[in-house]
């Protein structure tokens, strides 16, 4: 007995070995094909060395192409000195030939310095495989903000511990929201925009003056959906298209593992005679809203997600304008 099993440990070895081998080839093949893949990787969201996303190793190889690719939605910034931004946000690349995902796009946030109060200079480039190219240079203005971070968040707990119940989900969470900053934020028409420092204003409007304009809805609200986790994206109307200025918000409702649900969000109190929207609109609800006071959500649909077309904020009164454009 003894000598038949050192005679079989030689075989059993070399079948260990072939098992080896076999996985260390099915490994490397699973390599090969992961580089062949053009994933555009995550931005750190930190200022530093240029980050570039894309396959620029395919550049040059599209003869006939001579257009170069479109940044869109590059826009000037602000943000709090010691605090993170993420330039890659809402930024979107578009070619007549190539994907999104076949253009190159670096993004050299080299000059900025979080930690130092002042204004940069963000230069966006992108390249397509043709190897046209367009770059757009935004500004990030690093200020120091009038009210700490953590005195505003005190002041705002206590007023979601008074108007947000346990189980309450997104969308109950933000006409929650819109009744509270509506019911207590008077309209004065006058703000003070803080030169950029927006959480000073929400506080002003919130807790000081309890007045304000649209920005200081715009901004209490977004003080509080922030705090309670909500994303949310700024939206400013079209300027030159009418002397007044209007601010809201693209709010995402969407629950956790949901893919997103985008909804038009306005808090802003409005004469009576013109409230005819609501908390959670559609694109078309606004664009009715826009036959009854020209340009009133004016604003650049391609820079932005797209908005859900499911209305849920019923608006009777908007219903004789609907599919009118």
């Amino acid at each position: 007995m003894h000598k038949r099993r050192e005679a079989a440990r030689p075989c059993r070895d070399s079948i260990l070995a072939f098992c080896s081998l076999f996985a260390a080839a099915a490994a490397m093949l699973v390599f090969a094909a992961a580089l062949s893949l053009r994933v555009l990787p995550a931005f750190s969201g930190e200022s530093g060395a240029p980050e570039t996303f894309g396959p620029p190793e395919t550049q040059g190889t599209i003869s006939g192409d001579t257009q170069p690719p479109e940044i869109i939605g590059a826009r000037d910034m602000t943000v709090y000195v010691g605090e993170s931004v993420s330039y890659r946000k809402c930024i979107r690349v578009v070619d007549n030939v190539d994907s999104s995902e076949e253009i190159s796009l670096t993004i050299d946030s080299s000059k900025v310095n979080l930690l130092e109060i002042g204004e940069y200079a963000v230069k966006y480039t992108a390249t397509d495989r043709a190897g046209n190219s367009s770059s757009v240079t935004i500004f990030v203005r690093v200020i120091e903000p009038e009210i700490p971070l953590e005195t505003l968040n005190a002041a705002l707990d206590g007023i979601i511990k008074n108007i947000i119940r346990p189980g309450m989900n997104k969308e109950e969470q933000c006409r929650a929201v819109c009744a509270y900053v509506k019911g207590h934020i008077s309209y004065s028409g006058v703000s003070e925009k803080g030169g950029g420092d927006w959480r000073a204003v929400a506080y002003h409007a919130l807790f000081v003056s309890g007045s304000g304009d649209c920005y200081s809805y715009f901004v209490a609200s977004k003080a509080l959906l922030d705090r309670l986790g909500i994303e949310n994206l700024d939206i400013r109307r079209t300027p030159g298209l009418i002397p007044e200025t209007h601010y809201w918000s693209l709010v995402n409702i969407g629950g956790e593992g949901e893919a997103a649900r985008w909804y038009h969000y306005d808090s802003t109190r409005i004469q009576q005679n013109y409230d005819l929207g609501g908390c959670l609109m559609t694109e078309r609800q606004i664009m009715a809203y826009n036959h009854v006071r020209k340009h009133f959500y004016a604003y650049d649909r391609s820079t932005f997600p797209r908005v859900c077309e499911e209305i849920i904020t019923p608006t009777p009164k908007l219903e004789p304008y609907y599919d009118l454009d």
